[in-house]
């Protein structure tokens, strides 16, 4: 079982020590580029239950004015229940870091 983090809200909890993505960037993201993403990944082990939280990126595609959808692209180390090319549905507050494949290529002339 998992659920995805609020970014937003670990940025006003820790801001010394974590940084969200702007509303700018944030309004910048088509469609192919990656996000990162906070998986929150419920488990159990011989030690009990645990909650375990990774970054993992997404291969943004689409956007609307209600959300993202994507596509998984890592996989977790912490379940197998989540594995690549999963789709995932989102939303701007869960995006912990932004990868622009446009602006990317836009420098690659």
């Amino acid at each position: 079982m998992w659920e995805l983090e609020d970014a937003v809200q670990r940025q006003a909890d820790a801001p010394d020590l974590y940084v969200a993505p702007s509303e700018a960037d944030l309004s910048r993201i088509q469609t192919d580029d990656r996000v990162q993403l906070l998986f929150l990944i419920r488990g159990a082990d011989k030690h009990g239950s645990f909650l375990q939280s990774e970054r993992l990126w997404v291969a943004v595609c689409s956007v609307s004015r209600e959300g993202f959808t994507g596509t998984l692209e890592s996989c977790p180390n912490s379940s197998n229940e989540l594995r690549p090319g999963e789709i995932i549905s989102f939303e701007s507050r869960h995006i912990a870091a932004i990868r622009n494949t446009h602006a990317e290529k836009s420098c690659r002339r």
